[in-house]
């Protein structure tokens, strides 16, 4: 009992309010629409449990969803790493075998401590954060040093598994559409009263079925191209030993510098253009 009490503490149950922010309500919308419906196509329309196929391909489902779901909710819950209230360097005098710049550390007089190499102070979560990457709206939490690479394995899986269910509601739709299509002369006719596929489902393939279908698709293409286009830029900058905050920086000062010089670029733009013209 002593052990149950210790896990779940007052800090920890306050974690549980991210769950109520819009960002973790909307992302696991998305999961759970787009893996139950993925289960309930397989199951009873496009490949049943009775076969060995449809057997791997319900556990590779359910494999997907839970690797989603574990990587997503620690990223969440075990947090970024804050840099603790009050910290300063042990050795915080000068030496000189090292370099002063080497040595000097910025202090943030919100958390009243002194900023470790590459923390950041997050406004959001209004703490320091280790190696701050960015704060993250889909998990309502910042992306630091302790959570970095469950985010990394999230925005990995969750395209992998958006990409198996698309299949899916693709190959539901065709197979039990394929057979009930009639071209006219000008016309199209789809029957949709009666399934064509023996033994017969459980509950038939209806329009109701098809409108869920349909949506859960468009909801896997969609986050198979949002997500994996942040996957792709999230490994970018892992491979460049960089982090999101610093490239974001970076583009806020060019702009920044931009548009404090507007006058000179115009003119460089213009004598660019003209040269090219001459030649």
């Amino acid at each position: 009992m002593d052990t149950f009490c210790s896990v779940i503490k007052f800090e920890n149950l306050q974690e549980l309010k991210r769950l109520c922010h819009w960002g973790p309500i909307i992302a696991l919308g998305v999961i759970a629409v787009c893996s139950t419906m993925a289960m309930i196509d397989s199951v009873l329309w496009y490949w049943p449990l009775h076969t060995t196929g449809g057997s791997v391909n319900f556990i590779m489902l359910i494999n997907w969803t839970v690797m989603i779901l574990y990587n997503y909710f620690n990223a969440m819950f075990i947090g970024p790493g804050f840099v603790p209230l009050g910290w300063k360097p042990e050795n915080s005098q000068d030496r000189e075998d090292v370099p002063l710049w080497r040595m000097y550390l910025q202090y943030c007089k919100v958390c009243q401590a002194y900023k470790a190499p590459r923390s950041h102070h997050c406004i959001k979560c209004n703490r320091c954060v280790m190696k701050m990457d960015h704060h993250c709206p889909w998990i309502s939490n910042s992306c630091g040093y302790q959570n970095h690479a469950s985010f990394t394995l999230f925005l990995l899986l969750a395209p992998l598994g958006c990409i198996h269910s698309a299949f899916i509601f693709v190959m539901t739709m065709y197979t039990q559409l394929h057979n009930r299509l009639s071209f006219g002369w000008n016309t199209v006719k789809i029957d949709m009263s009666a399934s064509r596929r023996d033994p017969l489902p459980i509950i038939p393939f209806g329009l109701a079925a098809f409108a869920a279908t349909l949506f859960a698709l468009g909801l896997a293409l969609g986050t198979t191209i949002a997500v994996g286009m942040l996957f792709f830029i999230q490994m970018k900058i892992i491979l460049r030993n960089n982090i999101s905050l610093n490239f974001i920086t970076c583009l806020l000062i060019l702009q920044i510098f931009v548009k404090s010089n507007k006058d000179q670029w115009m003119f460089y733009i213009k004598k660019k253009a003209v040269m090219i013209k001459t030649v």
